[in-house]
């Protein structure tokens, strides 16, 4: 005799993962009565009639409840999406779900694992930096409850969990939710096409729903500020800011799910990429106090002329060129002084702590004072060749939201370099 017998896998949600912040999925089982019918089926046997909407749909009249699972005879799993209560007059008839069939696999592991590591043992995953970033920085005195005396409980984890939201609501003591995601990634490319950084957007949703002493949209709009506030206290290591903010809601039942989504900008060193050139070799002569390499060189230009004289004696149709020798080499660089690799620091010494430097680009201090005492020339090295260089001019502005460092350099000759071949002049290897 046909049974109408089907697991139900009551879902309950554990320990919330140190990295991701979902929290551990298990499943109880019990035998419930239902049938699961496929989209279009006219069902005659109950109380009002009924017509099939979803691809899979379940009809039972025992508890269930959006999340769970069902098991059917075939040990085929559905994930329940929604729970739609029918009644007979004022008698409770069943439930309608929308079921969706799930994948054979196995389920998502109670941990997340091992994630992918700087040489700083920081995970690079943007999801998690920012999830750390405000784990650390958020000020529970900042969100409050409606009676402005007791603190919301807020927690922090990554988008896309493979569980409702609305159970974190119902059955953890949750009142707020930062939601965070990724989008892709822009590469920021060196002069010679490596990436030195990437830029990151990372949409991070606030969410809340009505409760007895909670008013989810005084919530929503406290936690935003707070994202402001973390922002506006921390904005530096690496770069970050907000772009935007989108406020709104879901109905999820007759109950609102009140969101704000806040975008943050985040820009941070590619930790894979360390720089050897340009770099600059200063001190007194045959004694140099050290080699600078510059982090994040962008743009190298070469602004250079030839000064020929043209000549146009009298009578005669068409210039002379009158050669009257040949400029000093002048070089330009643009670098992105917001990032730099832990390997090669802006600040000196470059590849250790502590730091004797108080800025970024103290090096050229050092450079332009010493070099009007005692320093006739520092050397350049690029990635073609190597020559003697003296400091010109540099300038620190900020352009497109990104602090650059432009620094112009002319190239030095004790004697004449006539003498010399190209290759000599410029150490071209």
């Amino acid at each position: 005799m046909p049974s109408a017998d089907i697991t139900r896998r009551e879902l309950s949600l554990g320990t919330a993962d140190s990295t991701t912040g979902w929290y551990a999925t298990s499943y109880t089982e019990t035998t419930i009565q239902g049938d699961i019918q496929p989209r279009g089926a006219v069902i005659m046997g109950l109380p009002v009639g009924g017509v099939a909407r979803y691809p899979h749909t379940l009809y039972t009249a025992d508890v269930i409840a959006v999340g769970d699972e069902v098991k059917d005879a075939n040990n085929d799993y559905y994930v329940v999406k929604s729970a739609d209560q029918y009644w007979w007059l004022d008698q409770f008839s069943h439930y309608q779900c929308e079921l969706e069939k799930r994948s054979p696999y196995a389920l998502r592991p109670t941990a997340s694992g091992t994630w992918h590591l700087d040489t700083d043992s920081l995970k690079t995953d943007p999801r998690y930096r920012h999830k750390i970033w405000l784990d650390d920085n958020l000020d529970p005195n900042n969100m409050e409850l409606d009676d402005g005396l007791t603190n919301a409980s807020v927690i922090t984890c990554f988008s896309d969990a493979d569980y409702p939201l609305t159970q974190v609501f119902l059955t953890k003591a949750v009142d707020g939710v930062f939601s965070i995601d990724r989008r892709a990634a822009k590469q920021l490319s060196t002069y010679n096409h490596y990436p030195y950084a990437f830029e990151e957007t990372v949409p991070i949703t606030c969410y809340a729903i009505d409760k007895t002493g909670l008013t989810a949209t005084n919530l929503i709009e406290q936690m935003e500020q707070e994202i402001r506030h973390v922002c506006t206290d921390h904005p530096l290591g690496s770069i970050r800011s907000i772009e935007s903010t989108d406020p709104t809601f879901t109905d999820i039942g007759g109950v609102k799910l009140w969101h704000t989504t806040v975008v943050i900008q985040y820009k941070r060193a590619n930790d894979d990429y360390t720089p050897t050139v340009p770099s600059l070799t200063w001190g007194t002569s045959g004694a140099p106090d050290g080699t600078f390499v510059f982090p994040n060189c962008f743009d190298i230009q070469y602004p250079n002329g030839v000064p020929n004289v043209k000549l146009l004696p009298i009578n005669r149709v068409g210039n002379i060129n009158q050669r009257l020798g040949d400029t000093s080499l002048t070089v330009k660089l643009f670098c992105d002084l917001d990032v730099e690799p832990s390997a090669k620091t802006w600040k000196r010494p470059q590849a250790t702590s502590p730091k004797s430097d108080n800025m970024e680009w103290q090096v050229i201090l050092d450079i332009k004072h010493n070099g009007a005492i005692d320093e006739p020339y520092q050397t350049l090295t690029l990635d073609w060749g190597s020559f003697d260089v003296t400091l010109e001019n540099f300038n620190v502005y900020e352009r497109g939201g990104m602090r650059v460092l432009e620094v112009t350099l002319q190239e030095y000759n004790a004697t004449s370099a006539s003498a010399q071949t190209v290759a000599q002049r410029y150490g071209i290897t």
